[in-house]
């Protein structure tokens, strides 16, 4: 049993590694990357296509909610409850399946818009 308890926790730091690459990756997308690009992070980059997740609010409720983009100031997810009401979120809030979906959004098909803070219509 010892091995079995040992391997479900080197799978658990596995994920949490890929978790934390991901998180950073698209904090530099945002942040760094952004400067050098734009010569700017003061604004924000709006997917080409915002998705839908389930914030759970508390036991047994969640609300719906999409991810609309990162803050280029402090690299913080940006999203949308369905009153257009925009919140800022944590990384650990999603799944890792959507942290995937932001991660391939972002830095591997760069598939966003940087958006100027007066520019933007969140």
């Amino acid at each position: 049993m010892v091995g079995y308890n040992t391997g479900a926790a080197d799978y658990l730091q596995e994920i949490k590694a890929l978790r934390d690459k991901m998180h950073c990756e698209i904090v530099q997308e945002a942040t760094v990357k952004t400067f050098v690009k734009e010569d700017s992070t003061d604004g924000i980059l709006l997917l080409d296509e915002p998705f839908r997740f389930y914030f759970k609010l508390e036991e047994g409720y969640s609300e719906e909610r999409y991810v609309v983009g990162i803050d280029c100031n402090t690299g913080v997810v940006i999203c949308e409850d369905i009153n257009n009401s925009s919140k800022f979120f944590r990384y650990t809030d999603l799944t890792l399946d959507e942290l995937g979906q932001l991660h391939k959004s972002i830095v591997i098909n760069k598939e966003y818009k940087f958006t100027l803070y007066d520019e933007q219509t969140l």
